[in-house]
């Protein structure tokens, strides 16, 4: 008959139980302190990165508008290669600028080192540049515009891109690619896509070296 066990095998440790308790207790303490670093550190991350975003400054919005054109009847104009092989079109436009806040005391654009051009399918349609393109230039929560007249004289225009022109005009599709380049004010340039009589539309703003 095996015996029976001493009373100090049979009854627990009471030290190494306290110990292991106190060991678990501590595991989850050090569980719910990385858990709140984890999200104190995201949370600096998140109001760090809105704090850098509201310091940046806002660019000016510009915008153009093609208001008319005449030169470009489908018919009259652009179907017919054979007795006109070249074009003339007179394009009527907007130039709009904008300051939305106050992140710039000033912003400018055209004046007499400016120039603007229209074009389609890569083919210049027409231009205006120099004294014809009046400066603009707003303050904090201003915005401005100016109409301007770009003509082309006798501009040689392919025959497939006059017939895909004449096609998208009659849809009411064609859009014109509007450039707008100034030189004077941190050579700047303007790049737009604007449809006639479809009211302003917003540029793409860039810098050129």
């Amino acid at each position: 008959m095996t015996a029976d066990a001493s009373p100090d095998q049979r009854l627990p440790l009471k030290g190494a139980q306290t110990a292991r308790t106190t060991g678990e207790r501590m595991s989850c303490r050090e569980v719910v302190q990385l858990v709140g670093l984890a999200l104190l550190f995201c949370f600096l991350i998140l109001l760090g990165g809105f704090l850098f975003a509201a310091t940046l400054p806002t660019e000016p919005e510009y915008s153009v508008a093609i208001t008319g054109a005449e030169g470009l009847d489908p018919a009259r104009d652009l179907r017919s290669f054979d007795r006109r092989p070249t074009l003339s079109p007179v394009f009527n436009l907007t130039v709009h600028i904008e300051l939305l806040d106050d992140s710039y005391y000033r912003a400018c654009i055209g004046g007499h080192q400016a120039k603007l051009a229209v074009s389609y399918g890569g083919a210049l349609l027409a231009e205006v540049e120099g004294p014809l393109l009046p400066e603009l230039c707003v303050g904090p929560h201003e915005g401005r515009g100016a109409n301007i007249t770009a003509r082309g004289v006798e501009v040689a225009v392919p025959r497939f891109e006059r017939d895909r022109l004449a096609a998208e005009l009659e849809r009411g599709q064609a859009a014109f690619d509007v450039v707008v380049m100034a030189p004077r004010y941190d050579r700047q340039v303007l790049a737009c896509k604007a449809m006639i009589g479809a009211g302003l539309r917003a540029c793409d703003f860039q810098y050129y070296y």
